[in-house]
């Protein structure tokens, strides 16, 4: 395609990878956890990892995509200028489901690397690769530059959505109906507020610059909230939470003193 066509897919990508880096950076710590676990052997515990740090990644990147699916178009209309918000939002969404489905893949590596079995991400990650540029090249005769988002999203879906949690259940011994619910379920459910809402407002009261967008936004960010702790919190979580609250409050009421 022409070169005008890299801005407006440069634009969508950009935002992604604040997604992914995001989502990257809170998996960092499980690697050397998971470790630590196999070195005592305690498959229990990387079960338990494994899942829920799946769920809380999901929480954490199912807000932000489904802001960039609802409103994403505003948001670039208002960020970079009307001539790109179609185009670029086009591609934005695709992207932002490739993302948000394939999301627990980062929890899922941090989990092999952690017991050695990084061999399967890798000869995934070659096959995706594979499978991205032939796509690629194929769908952009007949999409353009979204064509070009659809052959990063779909084998990023297949690959490491469906093949790749199903190899490392497999290899974990964990369970994929529990693995199905905690990650995907759960919090789907507690976004679906959330995502709603930010629907809505995009359709009846569409902001008129950025820094309304960005105040509709944070409005919107308690729904979310709400959502996540009655949906997708068990009662040990919402403890843990809940004591980590009171640590931090007595910290910062210790420190005034």
């Amino acid at each position: 395609l022409n070169p005008a066509s890299v801005t407006f897919y440069a634009i969508a990508g950009n935002l992604i990878e604040y997604l992914r880096r995001l989502i990257l950076i809170s998996n960092n710590v499980l690697n050397p956890l998971v470790s630590e676990m196999e070195s005592k052997d305690d498959s229990q515990s990387i079960h338990n990892v494994l899942v829920q740090g799946a769920k809380l990644s999901m929480l954490l990147a199912i807000p932000i995509a489904a802001v960039y699916l609802t409103m994403g178009r505003q948001f670039i209309s208002h960020w970079m200028g009307s001539e790109y918000a179609i185009l670029s939002g086009d591609v934005l969404c695709v992207l932002a489901v490739g993302v948000v489905i394939s999301t627990p893949q980062n929890t899922i590596s941090s989990v092999l690397y952690g017991i050695s079995k990084h061999n399967i991400i890798a000869k995934l990650r070659i096959i995706e690769t594979i499978s991205n540029l032939a796509l690629s090249l194929a769908l952009i005769q007949v999409f353009g530059i979204v064509g070009v988002a659809l052959g990063t999203a779909i084998p990023q879906i297949v690959i490491m959505a469906i093949i790749l949690p199903i190899m490392t259940i497999r290899v974990v011994g964990s369970s994929l109906r529990r693995f199905v619910q905690q990650a995907y379920v759960l919090p789907i459910a507690a976004a679906a507020p959330f995502a709603v809402g930010c629907f809505l407002v995009n359709a009846y009261w569409p902001a008129n610059s950025l820094p309304g967008f960005m105040g509709q936004v944070m409005l919107l960010g308690p729904v979310h909230a709400v959502g996540t702790w009655f949906v997708a919190l068990n009662s040990s979580e919402r403890e843990f939470f809940k004591e980590y609250l009171r640590s931090r409050l007595r910290t910062r009421s210790e420190g005034n003193v």
